[in-house]
C-alpha cells in the first residue's frame, strides 16, 4: 500500500509540474538526468570539470569530498501579521522562488531533516550537515522555483541535487519531483523500509546528476513534494567542457557579405568565358 501511495504521489506532482512549466520550456535548456541514486557517503558529491556553485539549503556551509557547500539561509516568514517568505537569492545569482502564491500561510522555509538514528548518524558531519536541512515551501503539491543565472551561454554544465529526509517514518517517504519544464525526473526522500514496507526514521534519500548545454544567462529547474512540504537539501553546478564558440551577429554579417561577393566573382568571370 505505501509504495503504491508513494508511486501516485510522485505521479501526481511530476505531471502537475510538466503541465505548469511546458510553457516556461522556453527559458531554460533541457536538462539530460541521470538515474536516482541513493546516497551512501561523501564520495557520492561529483568532482567533475570546475565547481561554479556549491549551496547547502537551510543550512550551514559544509565541504564534503573537497567540495565547499555554502550556507543558502533562508528567512522565517513574519507571523503576526503573516508576511510569506516568496523568493530568497544569494550571491546575486541563485534563487529560490514559489512559482505561485495561491493562499496563506503559503511560504517558503527551511526543514529539518536530520535524524538521531542510523544510517543517518553515520554520515560525515559535512554530509549529515548537508542532508540535515532542506529548503522549499510549506505546502506539498506546490511547486518552487530554483533558478540558476549568470551562466555562459554554449557551456556545458552539471548539475547535482540531492533531496533526503530522514526525519520522517510511516507509510510514505512523499518524493520530489525535479523537472526543467520539458525533462523531469523523481526522487525517494528516504529510501529505508521495514519489512512492512514502511519508511524507517534515519533513513537516506537520493541524488541526481543532470547536465545540459546552457542557451541563455540563466537556467530554471521546478521541484515540488508530494502531499507534505519540503524542499531540496543542496545543490552544486559545475562546469565540465569549454564554452562553445557562438558567433557574433556582426561576424555572421560579414561571413555573408563575404559569401555573396565570391558568388558574384564567379557569376562574371563565367559571363565572360560565354
Amino acid at each position: 500500500m505505501s509504495v503504491y501511495k508513494t508511486f501516485t504521489t510522485l505521479t501526481r506532482v511530476f505531471a502537475a509540474a510538466t503541465i505548469c512549466f511546458g510553457a516556461n520550456s522556453a527559458g531554460a535548456a533541457p536538462i539530460t538526468w541521470g538515474g536516482a541514486t541513493d546516497i551512501a557517503d561523501d564520495g557520492d558529491v561529483s568532482t567533475t570539470g570546475a565547481l561554479v556553485a556549491a549551496y547547502n539549503l537551510g543550512g550551514s556551509a559544509a565541504t564534503l569530498n573537497g567540495v565547499t557547500f555554502k550556507q543558502f539561509a533562508i528567512p522565517p516568514a513574519q507571523s503576526s501579521p503573516f508576511v510569506p517568505v516568496t523568493s530568497v537569492t544569494v550571491d546575486a545569482f541563485y534563487t529560490l522562488a514559489l512559482f505561485s502564491f495561491e493562499h496563506e500561510p503559503q511560504t517558503l522555509m527551511s526543514f529539518d531533516t536530520s535524524s538521531g538514528n542510523a544510517p543517518f548518524t553515520g554520515l560525515s558531519s559535512g554530509y549529515k550537515s548537508l542532508l540535515g536541512t532542506a529548503g522549499g515551501q510549506n505546502f506539498g503539491d506546490r511547486t518552487t522555483l530554483l533558478t540558476l543565472a549568470d551562466l555562459t551561454i554554449g557551456q556545458l554544465y552539471e548539475l547535482q541535487v540531492w533531496v533526503n529526509d530522514s526525519s520522517i517514518s510511516g507509510c510514505c517517504s512523499f518524493g520530489i519531483s525535479l523537472s526543467d519544464g520539458l525533462n523531469g525526473i523523481s526522487l525517494d526522500t528516504n529510501t529505508v523500509r521495514d519489512i512492512s514496507g514502511d519508511v524507517v526514521n534515519g533513513g537516506l534519500g537520493q541524488y541526481v546528476i543532470g547536465t545540459f548545454m546552457a542557451d541563455g544567462s540563466s537556467q530554471n529547474i521546478n521541484f515540488a513534494r508530494g502531499e507534505i512540504g519540503g524542499g531540496l537539501n543542496g545543490f552544486q553546478l559545475r562546469a565540465v567542457q569549454p564554452a562553445q564558440s557562438v558567433p557574433e551577429p556582426a561576424t555572421l554579417a560579414l561571413l555573408g557579405l563575404g559569401l555573396a561577393g565570391l558568388g558574384f566573382g564567379r557569376s562574371r568571370r563565367a559571363a565572360a568565358t560565354l
